[in-house]
């Protein structure tokens, strides 16, 4: 279910997205604003999942085998 959230956003911000909507890249407003929280929240995950590798000195084979788990995990779980 939706919840309606009311934002303000400076002008430049919504020409921006008013721009990937008139170029089709996102159906309305609301697609591209839902489009960029997530992306933001991405990359949050895959910062804190780089800084958790980085203090457990896990070298870039173990991040890609882990990595490959959990994404794995994911589909079977959610897709």
């Amino acid at each position: 279910m939706m919840e309606t959230v009311q934002i303000r956003l400076p002008k430049d911000k919504v020409r921006l997205i008013d721009r990937e909507v008139k170029a089709g890249r996102f159906a309305s407003r609301s697609d591209a604003v839902r489009a960029y929280i997530d992306q933001a929240h991405l990359q949050s995950v895959v910062n804190e999942f780089q800084r958790i590798a980085e203090s457990d000195n896990l070298s870039q084979d173990e991040v890609r085998r882990a990595a490959k788990s959990a994404r794995a995990a994911f589909y079977k779980r959610y897709l």
